[in-house]
């Protein structure tokens, strides 16, 4: 199990689902037990392990206000976005490029977050540190 702590952590370090600096090495921690199912255990650990390498890779995590997402009409534009990167997910080469940028394009990101209009910039910053997706 190289890389897998198993012992006891200081009290002083808060247990959660989350990314965590400690003893000078970064970990994705994992609370006890995990969920029961191959899926959403794995969906966690992704997760987890994304806010790790989230720094690395040119996305720095900040705080996002998502008060659009307790209204309806945000949270049917979000579902919308997922299912069209779902889509994109099972895609291959430049359809799955063309298709990961597809709620960009198509205007389902823009809907969302007309929403919430002083959010947009902070999202595009993101956005734009991947590469094939509009600036």
């Amino acid at each position: 199990m190289d890389g897998v702590f198993a012992g006891k952590a200081p009290d002083t370090l808060g247990v959660a689902n989350t990314a965590v600096t400690w003893a000078g090495v970064e970990w994705t921690m994992v609370m006890w037990p995990p969920p029961q199912y191959k899926s959403p255990r794995m969906r966690l650990m992704l997760h987890e392990c994304f806010h790790r390498v989230q720094k690395k890779v040119g996305l720095p995590p900040a705080d996002s206000m998502n008060g659009h997402l307790d209204s309806l009409d945000g949270r049917i534009w979000l579902q919308m976005e997922w299912r069209a990167l779902e889509h994109a997910f099972w895609q291959r080469g430049d359809e799955r490029r063309r298709d990961i940028a597809m709620p960009c394009t198509s205007g389902i990101f823009a809907a969302r977050f007309s929403l919430k209009p002083r959010l947009v910039k902070p999202h595009w910053r993101c956005m734009k540190a991947w590469p094939n997706t509009p600036a």
